[in-house]
């Protein structure tokens, strides 16, 4: 989608130049208002395909990330390269309605609300560009921060039995029955 809009702004900005050295040559007269705004709509066509550059180039790093291994160990757990999140910073796995980030529906998510030493570590001590590995800040302007980490994908499992294995290794490792490595 994102590839879809990068070639319909570049479409655009390439449109407006022809447009205007065609009218230039056909003999109409361009004004300087007219130069000064076709060079203020190509700068924010500019801006906007640089802005679909970035997100392209988030989306494509989430995706590497989604790829890496989950580990269930004594320490905590480890998913999309961060980690390992100690068992004691999020509680059990759970389906909660929370708003999507593209509109303001709710949607259904596998997640794992963080506790509160969950919280200061993932909002204070973690770097930015791993904290959007775990979720997206959700909350108004002046307070948006990271409140669950997603239920991670793990090929060929489904979501409920993650969810499950996730819940019974945080529960025995809390417990203190087990300290080695899970999976």
């Amino acid at each position: 989608m994102i590839v879809i809009l990068m070639i319909l702004v570049a479409l655009l900005a390439c449109g407006g130049v022809v447009f205007a050295a065609a009218a230039f040559m056909t003999g109409v007269r361009l004004t300087i208002a007219t130069l000064i705004g076709l060079i203020t709509v190509l700068g924010l066509l500019t801006v906007v395909f640089l802005c679909l550059v970035s997100a392209k180039r988030r989306q494509a790093r989430y995706k590497q990330a989604e790829g890496l291994p989950v580990r269930l160990e004594a320490r905590g757990l480890t998913l999309r390269g961060v980690g390992p999140i100690p068992w004691s910073d999020f509680e059990p796995a759970r389906y909660t309605m929370v708003r999507s980030s593209s509109n303001n529906a709710y949607e259904r998510r596998a997640l794992m609300p963080l506790a509160p030493s969950g919280m200061t570590t993932v909002n204070q001590r973690l770097p930015h560009e791993l904290r959007t590995l775990l979720s997206p800040r959700y909350g108004v302007l002046g307070n948006r921060h990271h409140r669950w980490i997603w239920v991670p994908g793990v090929a060929g499992i489904s979501e409920p039995d993650v969810m499950e294995l996730i819940n019974w290794t945080r529960a025995l490792f809390l417990s203190g029955t087990c300290s080695s490595r899970v999976g």
